[in-house]
């Protein structure tokens, strides 16, 4: 079994590799989407699949 499987990154899981190096991941909220291995890994690409945006947007929190 590939080390990475099963890796949870934020909120996100990884369920495969692909062979152009971007992931198949599961977030918390049941969502399935696909990431950049290295975008992931050096934290430029989301944590999430984008559900934790909203609910910020949601409770008024911002980035800045």
């Amino acid at each position: 079994m590939n080390k990475v499987l099963q890796r949870k990154i934020g909120h996100l899981t990884i369920l495969a590799e692909y062979e152009d190096k971007s992931l198949m991941c599961k977030c918390d909220c049941g969502n399935i989407v696909t990431r950049r291995r290295t975008l992931l890994y050096n934290g430029t690409a989301s944590s999430s699949c984008g559900c934790l945006k909203g609910k910020a947007i949601a409770q008024g929190i911002s980035r800045k």
